[in-house]
């Protein structure tokens, strides 16, 4: 006998009103739904749901277990069965960027919405988007969000502003920081596809590495005014191990080429603030690690920066060995200059 939603913590689908759908017509592209999943059964139900609860009908969803361990499976196949549109595929752990690739190459539809497992959207989500995504003639829309608690309670609002992000300005702006919470993407298959898709080989930032290619190719990314996702923060999520992104970040940016006005600005303006925000987080960090941040400070802004960087460690807080090196460093220059 099949378990009941209850039996599996499918909670969230007794309380689902479901909406008015809207006709679908021939001119109503196909939404594929990429739901990457793992150890994920205390929350894909909610998830889901809110999928289910869409406005706008035309979608698939592909969930692709990424080896969980917990009844995940269990899970999204009770749902899958009294829903055709979903589907369930199971990998062996790989992390997030590969099980969105493999649930990309899947996919039927010429758009993509990206949707975590912990995280859900408001009915109209896709319905709002897309119209967006036509009317503006972009690649890419996302917009601001809900910040959820463990319960799924809304902690706070993310408010934005309405912007088009593209050419050198869209650039340096994903440069300063990835400004774009994956859940609430709606995205162009074939701009994700000549952007070269998700590198698996750049996790836990593939999202912001694929954000720049797509700048670099000449592609538009909008972002909206209006909240319709929801991020989930609880303990377990791959995020919460993630917090400080900021040196695979700084891999990222270097190996993508950067020319002209953009490459001034990442010397000049980008780059010390990065270095200041690492050297600050990570000041009680040993000397050597300290020294090999300097370094590459050195490297990446020249000695300008790099002085005002120790002086920072030197002044604001830094101890112990992180002080000793930065005094080091400081009577070094001096003594160079």
């Amino acid at each position: 006998m099949a378990p009941s939603p209850r039996q599996i913590g499918v909670h969230a689908l007794t309380d689902i009103c479901y909406p008015m759908y809207q006709t679908i017509t021939q001119d109503s592209p196909l939404i594929s739904v990429i739901m990457p999943a793992y150890n994920a059964a205390a929350y894909i139900g909610g998830a889901i749901a809110s999928v289910l609860a869409q406005t706008y009908p035309h979608w698939q969803l592909i969930v692709i277990d990424d080896g969980s361990t917990d009844h995940t499976a269990e899970v999204v196949k009770h749902l899958a069965a009294s829903d055709s549109r979903i589907t369930y595929q199971y990998q062996q752990n790989a992390r997030q960027a590969h099980a969105r690739n493999n649930g990309i190459a899947h996919a039927k539809g010429s758009l993509l919405a990206l949707l975590d497992a912990d995280d859900t959207w408001k009915p109209e989500k896709l319905q709002v988007q897309l119209q967006e995504l036509q009317q503006e003639n972009a690649d890419l829309v996302f917009g601001p969000y809900d910040v959820l608690d463990e319960a799924g309670l809304v902690v706070k609002t993310v408010v934005r502003s309405r912007k088009m992000f593209e050419g050198n300005e869209g650039l340096l702006a994903f440069l300063e920081g990835n400004m774009i919470m994956t859940s609430s993407v709606l995205m162009r298959k074939a701009s994700f596809e000549a952007a070269g898709g998700f590198a698996a080989d750049k996790s836990p930032v593939e999202d912001l590495h694929l954000w720049l290619k797509m700048l670099l190719k000449g592609m538009k990314l909008l972002r909206t005014d209006k909240p319709l996702s929801g991020y989930r923060r609880h303990a377990t999520q791959s995020s919460a191990a993630d917090l400080h992104l900021s040196r695979q970040a700084l891999a990222v940016i270097h190996e993508l080429q950067f020319e002209g006005a953009v490459a001034h600005a990442l010397r000049t303006k980008i780059y010390p603030g990065w270095y200041t925000k690492l050297l600050w987080v990570n000041k009680g960090c040993n000397a050597a690690t300290l020294d090999g941040l300097l370094q590459a400070c050195k490297a990446d802004c020249g000695n300008g920066h790099w002085l005002k960087a120790a002086l920072l460690l030197n002044n604001l807080g830094a101890t112990g060995a992180a002080h000793a090196l930065a005094a080091t460093f400081l009577q070094r220059q001096w003594k160079q200059g």
